[in-house]
């Protein structure tokens, strides 16, 4: 059995739970640190600044102060955003405070640029 390993803080552990086919259950969460994005390595500072290039150029949103603090694992693997997930964090941000007037995101988001390129370089595969 191949141990799980947190890609934030580094934690190893053995899944607990199993199919009834014997395959070992996802779990949501590290058990150490709790981040649900436990197997999403983070972006270098780097990356992040051309995923901000690159949502500016492709979306209609133009403000890089919005994409500041997005998580960026709400990108499939074909580099679409999943919606649903950034509407979760913007509504976290404006129960902090920190968004005053929110946007509609399925309104703001533009995935056929990603939706194109998954077209013509095929789906993305492990």
């Amino acid at each position: 059995m191949q141990a799980l390993k947190c890609t934030r803080c580094g934690h190893k552990w053995y899944p607990r739970q199993f199919t009834d086919q014997g395959r070992p259950v996802e779990p949501k969460r590290c058990p150490a640190c709790g981040s649900p994005y436990w197997k999403t390595p983070r972006l270098s500072k780097t990356q992040k600044a051309e995923l901000v290039r690159i949502m500016i150029k492709h979306t209609n949103l133009k403000d890089p102060e919005v994409y500041r603090d997005i998580e960026w694992s709400n990108l499939n693997p074909d580099g679409a955003v999943i919606v649903k997930s950034v509407a979760d964090q913007q509504d976290f941000f404006v129960k902090m405070g920190r968004v005053e007037k929110p946007v509609p995101i399925e309104k703001v988001v533009d995935n056929s640029f990603a939706d194109h390129a998954a077209k013509v370089l095929g789906p993305y595969r492990r």
